[in-house]
């Protein structure tokens, strides 16, 4: 059974307590280990539940990304799936997405779709997935019942989110569903760190190809932006981000 993940599942209240070592999840090898991490989350002073679930091998690139937006009348508008290729690196940020592509797995948006369905969710949610190469399935980790940082790559592919709040909510127009098909690059990262630190060669080369033609966004660059102090702080925390993954590791 081990290695094991153990995970807060209030993230809110987990970050209202810090203390020395804290990490957003924690990777353990056997019951002693579970127990000390318990024990020391609790000292802490948070109360709320904590998540024990099976580690998934596999580097960044076996992780998944689904965005999903039902309308306010039940009906699903758009289904997206993309395959993570960098995930932050430190401690306390494991699991926040830095860059993914998009793909197209029908059979598995169409079986997230019936779940939320069943459940007659509205709005937007965002599946964290895991291929898990021992068996050939996806797990689905959590849904979160909002967008994520990296669900901007939806609105580069044309499908605007805003705009998805506003034509049901506002002018009441209904859309047909669309299963997002097109190949495109999200990251928050410097190119170099696309290059150097994705482990998936397949990956990284296709990587490079879609920066070679354009079809990647880094969302935190706006031309129309033009002041200094903000390029200055951008460029710092592209330099940041080098070191970052230079100095911590995840397996």
């Amino acid at each position: 059974m081990f290695p094991v993940i153990i995970k807060p599942s209030n993230g809110v209240e987990y970050y209202k307590h810090p203390f020395t070592g804290m990490q957003k999840v924690y990777k353990v090898d056997s019951y002693g280990e579970i127990q000390k991490v318990i024990e020391t989350i609790k000292k802490s002073g948070y109360q709320d539940d904590l998540i024990i679930q099976d580690f998934i091998p596999g580097d960044d690139t076996y992780m998944w990304d689904s965005v999903f937006y039902i309308n306010s009348k039940g009906n699903t508008e758009l289904i997206t799936f993309g395959q993570v290729v960098l995930q932050e690196h430190t401690p306390t940020a494991i699991g926040n997405y830095t860059a993914v592509i998009t793909r197209y797995n029908e059979e598995m948006m169409l079986k997230l779709k019936g779940f939320l369905e069943a459940l007659n969710y509205v709005g937007y949610a965002n599946f964290d997935l895991k291929y898990d190469h021992r068996d050939g399935k996806f797990k689905v980790f959590e849904v979160n019942i909002r967008q994520g940082r990296s669900s901007y790559y939806i609105t580069s592919c044309g499908h605007n989110m805003a705009k998805n709040f506003v034509d049901d909510l506002i002018y009441n127009v209904e859309k047909s569903l669309t299963l997002l098909d097109e190949k495109f690059l999200f990251t928050v990262v410097p190119k170099i760190v696309l290059k150097k630190f994705v482990d998936n060669k397949e990956v990284r080369e296709e990587i490079k190809k879609l920066l070679r033609a354009g079809k990647y966004t880094n969302p935190l660059f706006y031309k129309r932006d033009r002041s200094f102090k903000r390029k200055l702080y951008l460029l710092l925390r592209q330099i940041n981000y080098y070191r970052k993954y230079k100095n911590n590791s995840w397996e």
